[in-house]
């Protein structure tokens, strides 16, 4: 089932051309998941729970690069 998409600038630092193109990227993501309720694809939902982790680092805290540490 499609789903239009809105997108709603906070702040446009980039064209909003290419933030279309960004954002149509990503909805070729990896939507391999054995949730089959789940409205999202894992990809995305991993990025929320890694957030989800983030939040909690205090101010001049060394944010891991490597995708793997929040495994």
């Amino acid at each position: 089932m499609c789903r239009p998409l809105i997108l709603r600038c906070q702040v446009l630092g980039q064209p909003l051309q290419h933030i279309a193109y960004e954002t149509l990227a990503l909805t070729k993501m990896n939507w391999n998941n054995t949730q089959f309720d789940n409205g999202m694809p894992i990809t995305i939902a991993t990025a929320r729970q890694v957030g989800q982790v983030l939040k909690y680092l205090g101010d001049g805290q060394e944010i891991a690069p490597r995708y793997s540490f929040y495994m």
